[in-house]
């Protein structure tokens, strides 16, 4: 069956099915597996994280204060980014640890900072999100409340092909150069949809 691609490339599966649809990411992984789907969460949410905070500087490019307005909202915009920020840098440490493996001496090294001090920041974070917390990067208030920092990410497994489904179509929708989208083809052979062909299998 040959397919064509959100990508503008085109393929072609030996058995007739749509290589790199989220068919195929459901019928070809073992859901079942704790650790599979503890990756698949971790990078699912990253991407999530990363859309939010494409979302929300996009905003700005043409948004302009009221009449008489003092600058004060772009401030409190920029306050807001921050915590997106924060959230998106604990994800990308997450999945540096659970997808990819990295050591705590590798994060430190990316990081730019000393091995106790990474530590120090995300180990605590890592434990509630493989604790199941949807949100680790907010400080804990007491057992049951956390401070509203940026919003929680929860995926269940059965949400993981709807969710990577809708990143790759954003990815698409905001990439207008097609020359671009080809080239990233090129360069991921194996990856004709962003996010769904990319997670862990």
């Amino acid at each position: 069956m040959t397919t064509e691609h959100p990508t503008g490339e085109t393929s072609t599966s030996a058995d007739g099915s749509a290589p790199g649809t989220i068919r195929g990411v459901a019928t070809e992984t073992t859901m079942g597996s704790r650790d599979l789907a503890l990756r698949r969460r971790t990078l699912l949410a990253r991407c999530i994280a990363a859309r939010d905070m494409h979302v929300y500087t996009l905003a700005f490019v043409a948004t302009f204060g009221e009449e008489g307005e003092d600058g004060g909202g772009d401030i409190l915009a920029a306050r807001q980014l921050g915590v997106l920020y924060k959230r998106y840098k604990v994800l990308a440490v997450l999945t540096a640890r659970i997808v990819h493996g990295a050591s705590w001496a590798q994060v430190a090294e990316w990081l730019g900072v000393k091995e106790d001090t990474a530590r120090a920041l995300f180990e605590r974070a890592e434990q509630r999100w493989r604790d199941s917390d949807p949100a680790p990067w907010a400080p804990i208030l007491d057992e049951r409340f956390t401070v509203d920092g940026a919003s929680p990410i929860e995926i269940r497994d059965e949400d993981v092909p709807r969710l990577a489904a809708e990143l790759d179509a954003y990815y698409v929708a905001h990439t207008d150069d097609l020359t671009e989208r080809r080239a990233y083809t090129r360069a991921h052979p194996h990856r004709l949809l962003p996010v769904s062909d990319g997670l862990p299998r």
